[in-house]
């Protein structure tokens, strides 16, 4: 899973990441305090044309498996985030590609490490 620094917004169904982007969720019970750390699943992100809700990432390692492809790729301020496609992606190494994340599947952690949320949705 990557897991991100967040915190919440106030504003219901959405958590700001340390970059600063703003990640929709679906979920509304928890306080600024609470939620500092946002989860999700490599296979809950995807690639995408649009920079709309998502994060400009350069590929820094592409791993391709018979029936799957993992992409690492650093996005700024950060860190290196995981992907994984299905099937074969081509890439290469220093590629920017730009990542979206499903809000459908969106994990809150406090500062425990306690899932505020098993699913957000």
């Amino acid at each position: 899973m990557n897991i991100f620094e967040c915190k919440n917004t106030q504003k219901i169904g959405k958590v700001k990441l340390k970059n600063g982007i703003i990640q929709n969720i679906h979920a509304d019970n928890f306080t600024e305090e609470e939620a500092v750390l946002y989860g999700i699943r490599q296979e809950h992100i995807s690639i995408s044309s649009s920079t709309v809700n998502g994060l400009l990432g350069k590929v820094g390692v592409v791993e391709h498996l018979e029936s799957e492809t993992f992409i690492y790729a650093d996005i700024d301020n950060l860190g290196t985030i995981t992907v994984k496609i299905p099937g074969t992606y081509i890439c290469d190494i220093g590629d920017s590609i730009n990542l979206s994340f499903d809000p459908n599947h969106g994990h809150i952690f406090d500062k425990h490490n306690q899932a505020i949320s098993s699913r957000i949705n």
